[in-house]
């Protein structure tokens, strides 16, 4: 009685190794495209988050600017409002200084200012990344901390009630300090890049913000994100009184 074994040929065997060979292949190269459009995709929402959650904390802070309760007695209560440092950085980038009263007592200064990161927190990719840091002094208390990561650019424009800029707005002098009281609009320009490369190839674009230009040739995605703010304590449109409200604005509370 003879014995049946089954097996393969020697050719469904190389057929069998071709088709193995291109599975794994193709499997490869689908994990690499959608690994690559995870990353891509991850990059954008991170700064699509991080620039909704600071602007939004920064339009607070304008909607407060300049108010100054009732019964705050301050020397500096009408030379301390909101100010604006144009060319802070490198001679292109901005600072926002904004003033309110969060008692009859107490009073917060927000600085918000483009830095540059140090100890080589990047080091091998982008030389000059900087991150927006946000200081907040409240009496003997001063807390500096990074506030937006990896911004290209931060621009502000000050407007008065007919629209025209405002360039000279501040606590700096006579003129600046006048100028505080007419400020209606803060215009807020902020551009994020991502923390890694996106791109596959470099890209060569320019940004122009107000009237800022920068140019870039490299693989990071950058977006630019705009607001407009109605500074309501500010360039007042009717006059209140010092004894029926506050000093210089329209509401008589401030966001918490």
């Amino acid at each position: 009685m003879k014995n049946k074994n089954s097996g393969f040929t020697l050719a469904e065997v190389l057929v069998a190794i071709v088709i193995g060979i291109i599975s794994i292949a193709a499997a490869f190269s689908s994990y690499g495209y959608f690994n690559k459009s995870y990353k891509s995709v991850s990059q954008k929402a991170a700064i699509n988050n991080s620039a909704r959650e600071a602007l939004s904390i920064i339009t607070k802070d304008l909607r407060n600017a300049g108010y100054i309760d009732i019964n705050y007695s301050g020397s500096d209560k009408d030379t301390k409002l909101i100010g604006l440092t144009k060319n802070y950085l490198d001679n292109k980038f901005d600072k926002l200084i904004i003033w309110y009263t969060t008692s009859p007592t107490e009073r917060v200064q927000i600085e918000y200012s483009p830095k540059k990161y140090v100890n080589n927190k990047y080091q091998g990719t982008n030389t000059n990344r900087m991150y927006l840091s946000r200081k907040s002094v409240f009496g003997s208390i001063t807390r500096d901390s990074e506030f937006v990561p990896n911004i290209a650019d931060f621009q502000i424009v000050f407007r008065n009630k007919e629209g025209a800029e405002l360039t000279d707005v501040g606590d700096t002098s006579t003129v600046a300090r006048t100028n505080m009281k007419k400020v209606h609009t803060v215009e807020i320009y902020l551009t994020i890049e991502s923390s890694k490369e996106v791109h596959a190839k470099q890209k060569s674009f320019v940004i122009k913000n107000d009237l800022n230009s920068l140019s870039f040739s490299d693989k990071y995605h950058r977006e630019t994100f705009f607001v407009s703010v109605h500074t309501r304590n500010l360039a007042k449109h009717v006059a209140i009184s010092e004894q029926t409200g506050t000093s210089i604005g329209q509401t008589s509370t401030y966001n918490k």
